[in-house]
């Protein structure tokens, strides 16, 4: 959700999913926590403060959801990566942040541009993540950097522009899929974006190639009503 400007913590605080409860934990209760793998990337940093250990991110997404934490929840401690889990068809994979909140409560972190929202392995790791969550009485959230979470994008809370959605449909018709290219020619500003990626959510469909390849493509997978169960 996006946060408004009367209550920044409160609406900040619930884009987290907390599927078994919240359970407010001893405050060392991440300290002995260490990176499980090496953060990379051309985009990767860290950042310091005077109450945290360094903490490095990945791309200039993790680092702004990163200074939420720090800056809106005041959070006691955050880890990066330090936590391994195991997708249902077998891939493993650290979500990116762990943070603890002054009164013992534990969020983790995933964070994805908005059109990787769509990707099968993506929503895997997501629903990963949740049962994870659930087990340990964790907060759950995946967050594109830009205030908005899997949960407000797949409910179809952004649906700004029927125009997109009539061109999704038409090409899906058409063709049964769309390319990366096809989208950057008829929308080439990104405020177009979220509609389609909302719309798509909503109805099930889903690529299995990241967007970064010029031949990214939505194709129709499967009607996922359960995906967030």
């Amino acid at each position: 959700m996006k946060p408004t400007q009367k209550d920044p913590v409160e609406n900040y605080f619930h884009r987290f999913d907390f599927p078994g409860g919240i359970k407010l934990y001893d405050l060392q209760h991440l300290d002995g926590l260490t990176p499980l793998r090496a953060v990379g990337g051309k985009r990767k940093g860290s950042i310091r403060s005077d109450h945290h250990e360094k903490i490095e991110y990945e791309s200039k997404r993790e680092k702004r959801e990163i200074y939420r934490i720090l800056k809106i929840l005041e959070a006691k401690t955050i880890k990066t990566q330090v936590v391994e889990l195991i997708t249902p068809s077998g891939k493993r994979f650290y979500p990116d942040v762990l943070a603890q909140l002054q009164d013992g409560t534990v969020l983790m972190l995933e964070i994805k541009h908005l059109l990787d929202f769509l990707h099968v392995d993506v929503i895997e790791k997501y629903q990963t993540m949740l049962t994870y969550c659930k087990k340990m009485q964790y907060g759950c959230a995946m967050l594109d950097g830009n205030y908005r979470d899997f949960r407000y994008v797949a409910k179809g809370s952004i649906l700004h522009f029927p125009q997109v959605i009539d061109w999704l449909e038409a090409n899906l018709e058409k063709k049964g899929e769309f390319t990366m290219q096809d989208l950057r020619l008829k929308f080439k500003d990104e405020k177009y974006i979220p509609t389609l990626v909302s719309y798509a959510l909503m109805n099930g469909y889903r690529t299995d190639v990241t967007f970064r390849d010029p031949t990214w493509a939505i194709r129709i997978k499967h009607k996922a009503s359960n995906m967030l169960k």
